[in-house]
């Protein structure tokens, strides 16, 4: 899968979907996405059609969990959009414990650089995120967020 999704990083996706799984993964890739190289998908992965994913670029989630990123979003460098992390009860360890929880990005967003995005949000459609910005709440539609953590600036009109 990682070679498929090498060769899928150095192109423009035209045709009309692109999917690729295994036992415990799907992504899925709509027409005229572009993912610029040096990203990594892993996990259950829907790119909607129009979106630019730039390099450095990293979403991750388990086989329980799944990211999906809306229609004609723009996702700057180094971003990482996780859906899956470790328990702070046991968080290492043979013992250690893992939570997943979806993730939702809307339509028509705009994602600054290096910006982290952690498990279980939900981000509204036509929103602004900040540059370096650490979202740990749910964002509604038309707002312009950014800081650590990531706090509403003001609402779009």
């Amino acid at each position: 899968m990682n070679k498929i999704i090498n060769w899928l990083a150095l192109i423009w996706v035209k045709a009309k979907h692109t999917i690729v799984s295994n036992k415990s993964a799907k992504l899925v890739i709509e027409k005229d996405v572009s993912l610029m190289p040096d990203i990594k998908l892993k996990g259950n992965i829907t790119i909607k059609k129009g979106t630019y994913v730039n390099s450095l670029s990293r979403f991750i989630s388990g086989p329980n969990s799944s990211i999906v990123i809306g229609e004609y979003c723009e996702i700057s460098y180094n971003v990482n959009i996780w859906a899956i992390t470790h328990s702070s009860v046991h968080s290492t360890g043979p013992d250690r414990i893992q939570i997943e929880k979806d993730v939702v990005i809307g339509n028509h967003v705009w994602i600054g650089a290096n910006a982290f995005i952690k498990e279980g949000i939900t981000i509204g459609s036509n929103v602004i995120i900040g540059a370096n910005s650490v979202v740990t709440k749910d964002i509604p539609d038309n707002a312009i967020v950014g800081g650590v953590p990531a706090k509403l600036i003001k609402m779009k009109e």
